[in-house]
Parts: C-alpha cells; structure tokens; sequence
C-alpha cells in the first residue's frame, strides 16, 4: 500500500484521490477475503442450518456491506 500511495503521489494525483483509490483497494481486498479468505469450515450444525460450509457467507449481505470511506 505504501508503494502504490507513493506512486501515485509521485504522479500527480492529488491526496484525497489517493485515500479513495486505496479505500477501493481494501474494500475489494476484504470481500475477496471473505469470498476466497482460509477460514475454518462452519460446524456441522451450522452446515446444516445454511445449507453450506463457507464461513462469513450466507446471504451474501456481509461481503456487498464492506464499503471503503475515507472521512
């Protein structure tokens, strides 16, 4: 990260485009995480209730939630 904001810093992109840039990046980093992360499988109960044994994922809610903001 640091890399990419001194890149783009050094290209003349002004600051706070920056922090939204890299608010885009670990938005994205998190869902794919929560999508693709090495989680421990759900309990055989919970496999059971939701039909599945991805942790963090059950309406898909969760992942579209995580939102990048810079304030």
């Amino acid at each position: 990260m640091l890399n990419f904001f001194a890149e783009q810093y050094q290209s003349g992109v002004e600051i706070p485009l920056i922090y939204q840039r890299l608010a885009l990046m670990v938005q994205g980093d998190v869902q794919e995480n929560i999508a693709n992360g090495d989680w421990t499988a759900n309990a055989p109960s919970t496999i059971k209730r939701k039909k599945s044994s991805r942790p963090l994922i059950d309406t898909g809610h969760l992942r579209q939630s995580i939102i990048g903001v810079v304030r």
